[in-house]
């Protein structure tokens, strides 16, 4: 007779609306069978700070019934809530249960039958940065949340590894407006990199040279720009390239040197044509083409925002949205505009570049 093999453990996962109402329902569920268990935070849209303290005092069970509980959350509320969650549990580590707090890319990734089985936490900081990157909207932890990021990066990387990361955590920065931090890290892992072209030495110029024109240093940050633009000729690796000279260009139209930056977003929107597949960077490079020419006085303005505003994928972002703002600022300056409704067009694969190739 064949033996069934018993599951490492059982989940439990809370609704969007999960809160005190429903707590008692959760922790019970959590008790209710023998056998490890995670509780997956992840889908609430809130989370008190009460939620492990009532835990707590909600559990009965002893280890023989449940040996290991394990967490689940976002890694931004990881950050925020693990030593707290943790310290709150320590009356069921007091009964002998293995408790654990997780983020969500360790369960994406398989990581944690590691530590139900073996007792190892195995991080996955790769997939957090790429989460992050494509969909992180950041709350007023943010800058917690690039610090724990950076620091984890230095201590559970392999060397190898470590200077793309913390290129992409200086991305990141960026994107939250920390010049400052994103510089650190910029340099960090330029110092890491051989002095040989790559694409990696490529994006960190980039992230470094836009990190000093965020400081105010303008001429500098140029300059590191114009070699991460060179640099991705060298490699063959046009998204850093068109994302570099949009970053160049986004800074002489900030500046009023509007022929240069119609010159640079040319430039990118000749890198992008041929990658159908990434229509966001290339729509980003047509409206800001588009704002160019319409400081020049140029009625071809019209033909880069409808190009931009067709290439959107979502057109109720507000990406879109500014498109058609820009439409309108158009008509206000006596540039006829006929309104457009560009087809829709299909989602890009599921295999991409890294998200942060869209950031300029």
């Amino acid at each position: 007779m064949a033996m069934m093999r018993r599951e490492l453990f059982s989940t439990v996962r809370v609704e969007p609306a999960f809160g005190p109402r429903t707590y008692a329902v959760t922790f019970a569920a959590l008790q209710r069978t023998p056998t490890a268990k995670l509780l997956d935070l992840v889908p609430a849209r809130r989370l008190c700070a009460d939620v492990f303290d009532r835990l707590a005092t909600a559990w009965t069970v002893s280890s023989d019934h449940v040996p290991r509980l394990g967490i689940l959350l976002s890694f931004e509320r990881w950050v925020m809530l693990r030593e707290t969650g943790l310290a709150a549990l320590q009356p069921l580590v007091a009964r002998g249960i293995r408790v654990q707090v997780f983020y969500a890319e360790q369960a994406s990734a398989g990581h944690l039958a590691t530590w139900f089985r073996h007792g190892q936490f195995v991080h996955d900081l790769g997939a957090v940065i790429a989460t992050l990157t494509a969909r992180w909207q950041p709350d007023p932890s943010w800058p917690f949340v690039l610090e724990t990021l950076s620091r984890l990066v230095r201590a559970y990387t392999h060397a190898a590894e470590m200077p793309a990361l913390l290129t992409e955590i200086a991305g990141l920065a960026l994107s939250c407006g920390d010049a400052d931090r994103a510089a650190t890290l910029a340099r960090e892992a330029l110092y890491y990199l051989p002095e040989r072209p790559s694409a990696t030495r490529g994006k960190a110029l980039r992230e470094l040279g836009a990190a000093l024109i965020g400081q105010g240093q303008s001429a500098a940050g140029l300059a590191l720009l114009d070699q991460a633009i060179a640099m991705a000729a060298a490699v063959n690796e046009p998204m850093i390239g068109a994302s570099a000279l949009c970053q160049s260009g986004l800074s002489a139209l900030h500046h009023g040197d509007y022929p240069k930056a119609e010159g640079q977003f040319r430039r990118a929107i000749d890198l992008l044509s041929p990658l159908t597949w990434r229509p966001d960077l290339l729509a980003v490079a047509h409206h800001s083409l588009a704002l160019a020419l319409m400081y020049q006085g140029r009625t071809d303005a019209v033909h880069h925002v409808r190009t931009a505003l067709t290439l959107r994928t979502d057109q109720n972002s507000y990406l879109a949205e500014a498109d058609r703002s820009l439409l309108s600022k158009l008509r206000e300056l006596g540039i006829e505009v006929h309104e457009i409704h560009p087809p829709p067009i299909a989602s890009p694969p599921a295999l991409l570049p890294h998200a942060s190739e869209a950031d300029v």
